[in-house]
Order: C-alpha cells, then structure tokens, then sequence
C-alpha cells in the first residue's frame, strides 16, 4: 500500500506529526459533538406562526431535513405543517390535487420518505371534494397522486377484486420506488395485510409487483403467510430496492415470527442466531433496516439468561448485545435497548453506522437512556448540552431519531428547557466505529472518535480518551484492515503508520490537522491506539478502531 499510495501516506504522516506536537488539548464528547439545535417550540415559521410541537422527523443525505410540526395558527385546520429545513413544505388545508376540491388534512410519519431529489413518498390522510372514509388515505410521490384506499389491488396472486383497505405505511428510495404495507379488502380472506413495492413514473403512474400477502408463501420458507407486522420500523426499502419486512407464518407459536430479506429468511424464532447456542425466542416487534448493499439490521430476544438476552443482529453478525462493555460506557454494560417498555427503531447507514437508543448499568443514572451511533455515545438525556441547552430527554415513540442514507447525519427529537419540542441535527462525517477495543486498568476501554469531513484542507481530528492515565501510546494508522489476534485483542489496522504518543494525566489525547492534498475519493483510513496497560491482558489496552473513507 505504501508504493501504491505513498504520496498520500506521507501527506497524512505529516499532518498527524504536525499535530502530535501541537499543545494537548481535548474537548469532552458533547463538546466535540458537531450539533446544532434546528428547531425548537416557539421557533416562527414564515406564514404560519410558531411552532408548538414535533410529531415526526426525516433527513436526506444531501443536507435537508423534515419535521411534522403544529402551530399556534388560529385555525385548527391549518395549524399543521411539513417544513423542510424550517420553511414550510406543505401544510395542512394544501390542494391533495385530486379529486378537485379536496385538501391535505393530516399527515403520515416521515420515517423513510424524504429522497435527496426533494421528493417525498409518504401517505397522508385527505378531505373534502367528497372524498369519504374508505378513500381519504392517499400514496404521494412528490407532487403525483398514485392511487388511494378504496382503488383496486391487482397483482398475480391476489384474488380478483380485490382493494385497498387502508394504507398503513409508506418507505420510499433515490429509484423512484416506494415500499407500501397496507390492508386489502380481500373478497375470498376478508381484511388481509399486503406488501407492494411500486415504481413511480417522473410525470405520474406507476407498476407495482407484490413483495408479501396473506395466504401465499415467501421464497425462504415452505409457509404461508398469516400476518405481516406493520409498525413503521418493522420493514424497509433502500435505495437499490431492497426490501426487509417481518411476517408470522402459518407455523407454530414458538417458530412462525420470521424476517425475510427479499423474500430470504435472515432470522426466524426458534432458528440459530448470530450467538452460538441461544436460538432466537422472539422476533415480536422486531426492528429492522436494510442499506443499499443489501446489510441489513435487526433486534430481537435470544432463548437463555435475561441478563443478556436483547440483541441487535448486523448481517448475520453479533452488532450490540444486552450485557456489552462499549468504549464510551466502560467498565459498565449495556442493560437495555432502547427507551423502558418501548420498542426503539434503529437505523442502519450505507457506510454500515448503526443508530439505536440503549441504556447502561449506571447505579447513579437508573433509568438512563443515550443515543448511540455504533459503539459510540452522542447524546445522553439529562447530561448533554447542545446549543447552550441541556437535552432533558428524548421522544419515546417511534420516529425518534433518524440517520441519514449515507450514514453520515443523524436527526435527534428531544425535549429542552422545561420540557418543550425540539430537533437536534448531529453532523457525524464519513467515520464508522468498528469496535474490538480491549479494556485495560479498572476495566475501562479506551474511546476513540473519529471527526471532520477528509477533505482536502478541512479540518479532521482523533480523540482519545479512557486510557491510562500519562502512558505512552501507539497510533496504528493503515490504508487496509489487517484484523490481527495481538496482545489479547484485535489489531484492525495495516501498519502503515505508527506514531507513538504520550496521553495526559487523564489518559487523553487529541491529534487535530487539515486533511492533506492528493488522497483519491473512496480511500480507507482505518485508525486504533494500543495504550500501555499493566492492567490489560499482556500489558496493553487497545481503543475501538474507527474507519474514515474519503468521500
């Protein structure tokens, strides 16, 4: 790599030397936290008065964020809104285009609707222009009107008159496509669940192929489906029209909760997990998400001890499990999922970034609930500040929390200043934490965060903390992974780089440096310290690694 890329290798030597000798500086986490508060109650939106309120939020991955907001507005049917990075998008009382004289009188969740062409795919609720109750639900693309409940579902499979019932949910993608859950009005079944995946034409109209209805079998298993799960995180589309969704099948009670990835089963109660021996024993209420690469997630409940029973599955592969020690935690474990007696979604980014709410085994903070990206803490309710604000907690039901496609922005709905609405929008950058830290003296593991854009000329930085307090370290910088068994842990990167460092009295340290000239779109930068340790396994302590790929 080093004859392949030795410009570039230099280049970043020399920015990182250059920083290793500049005075040691280090801003805790919330500090270094790239936030911002975007919208808060009281905040006026131009023709439309102040905000009272936040029901939902989505972003793009091109800088543009949504949220589902109420007003003061003096007339309750227009006193709702979408804004688009605070301006009104839509509102309540707008033309629903047809049939003529109908309105738009209430909204879906935004959850997987905004695309980076400024399109929504969403499904919203119309009146007037004698419009009725069986036919109010209407499928937008951007501006065109696919087609509302009460219109005919014609598909192989599904019996001859049959329609559409009610519209449960909508995703949409960069492809023009959009997931629909719904209920079909079956005349041989009666109330059936449906799964349709639609691709929408840019001047109106659409072809549609069926992903998943009641009474037909799936590709990855002999049975039929009984019921589809239609919570707004229990399935998704991404932007190559993979689709993930949960289905009970006509199964016994102990095996019929399955997942399904493009009709493949990837987990099924009562099948093996990711953790060797402890079966799956509940997918119910599963949370799930699928990339454009066809990575998936998903949370489930193993069969076993409860101590560490809840999991969040990436591909196959143990992501966060009830019972882990992260970085940002240590010595202390995680001991919940998401917020107390609430299923929380979880976000799976193009660049593999996971986001999902946990809780930890504070005995000072019962109750405690962060937003972690990964192995990493971004925001702690009741500790973090941002803006000047203290978040004093979050929203507990779904539409929460989002992240962007690409993986690299996160929106947060929260609550500050005595308890009123607010979004927090985190920049993270083109950084991924991959974990495999090793703990050292007191059971801490050192934290290393990745931050800054890796490009040419803008600022990046490293910063560690929980090593040992005024050791010497070893930053391994590589241009691969080399995913070596060393010192009792895992050494991530190629040794293409070795800088040794000195960490201060509280075992911290921050390089920080312009990103050099010259390095080429899509290069890896795979970065862990190994700290000096007598109480690691063989002397050592080791941080997570991060990985930052230069867009």
């Amino acid at each position: 790599m080093l004859a392949r890329s030795a410009t570039v290798v230099l280049a970043v030597a020399a920015a990182l030397t250059l920083s290793a000798l500049a005075p040691l500086t280090f801003a805790s986490d919330p500090d270094a936290l790239d936030a911002s508060i975007v919208l808060r109650a009281g905040d006026n939106i131009l023709g439309l008065g102040a905000v009272t309120s936040v029901s939902g939020i989505t972003l793009d991955s091109v800088g543009n964020w949504y949220a589902e907001i109420d007003t003061d507005w003096g007339v309750s049917s227009e006193d709702g809104a979408i804004v688009r990075n605070g301006a009104v998008y839509i509102r309540e009382g707008s033309s629903a285009g047809t049939p003529p004289g109908a309105e738009i009188s209430n909204f879906d969740d935004l959850d997987g609707s905004a695309t980076d062409t400024g399109n929504l795919g969403w499904m919203v609720q119309i009146s007037g222009g004698g419009v009725t109750s069986s036919d109010n639900l209407a499928v937008y693309f951007g501006p065109n009107q696919l087609f509302r409940n009460g219109d005919p579902l014609v598909l192989p499979g599904v019996p001859a008159g049959t329609t559409w019932s009610s519209i449960l949910d909508v995703k949409a993608n960069e492809s023009r496509q959009l997931l629909v859950m719904g209920t079909a009005n079956d005349p041989v079944s009666g109330f059936v669940r449906a799964l349709v995946k639609l691709q929408a034409f840019p001047g109106g109209g659409f072809t549609q192929e069926l992903v998943a209805y009641y009474g037909l079998p799936q590709a990855g298993a002999p049975e039929l489906v009984e019921e589809l799960e239609f919570g707004i995180h229990e399935f998704a589309l991404s932007d190559a029209g993979h689709a993930i969704y949960s289905a009970l099948l006509d199964s016994a009670p102990s095996t019929d909760r399955t997942v399904f990835l493009d009709g493949a089963v990837v987990a099924r109660e009562g099948s093996a997990s990711p953790v060797p021996d402890r079966p799956w024993q509940t997918l119910s209420n599963t949370q799930v998400d699928v990339n454009r690469h066809g990575d998936y997630v998903l949370t489930g409940i193993l069969q076993g001890v409860n101590d560490d029973d809840a999991l969040i599955e990436l591909s196959g592969n143990v992501h966060i499990r009830e019972g882990d020690v992260l970085p940002a935690i240590s010595p202390l474990h995680v001991t919940a999922l998401g917020p107390p007696q609430v299923v929380s979604p979880i976000h799976l980014g193009d660049n593999g970034n996971v986001l999902w709410v946990g809780g930890w085994s504070d005995p000072a903070k019962p109750g405690v609930r962060a937003l972690f990206l990964n192995d990493r803490l971004l925001v702690e309710a009741g500790s973090t500040v941002i803006d000047g604000e203290l978040i004093e907690s979050f929203e507990p039901n779904t539409g929460g929390h989002a992240l962007s496609d690409d993986g690299q922005t996160v929106l947060l709905r929260c609550r500050i200043n005595g308890n009123q609405h607010a979004v927090v929008r985190i920049n993270i950058g083109p950084w991924v934490s991959l974990g495999r830290g090793l703990a050292g003296s007191g059971g801490l593991m050192p934290c290393l965060v990745g931050a800054g854009p890796l490009l040419a000329g803008q600022p990046f930085s490293l910063q560690l903390t929980n090593g040992a307090p005024a050791a010497f370290a070893t930053l391994v910088v590589g241009f691969g992974e080399l995913g070596a068994m060393f010192k009792g842990g895992v050494l991530v990167p190629q040794l293409d780089l070795l800088f040794n460092l000195p960490l201060d009295a509280s075992g911290e340290r921050l390089l920080a440096a312009p990103f050099p000239t010259g390095a080429p779109s899509g290069l890896p930068l795979y970065c862990q310290f190994w700290v000096q340790d007598a109480g690691g396994p063989a002397g050592f302590s080791a941080s997570n690694a991060v990985l930052g790929t230069l867009p």
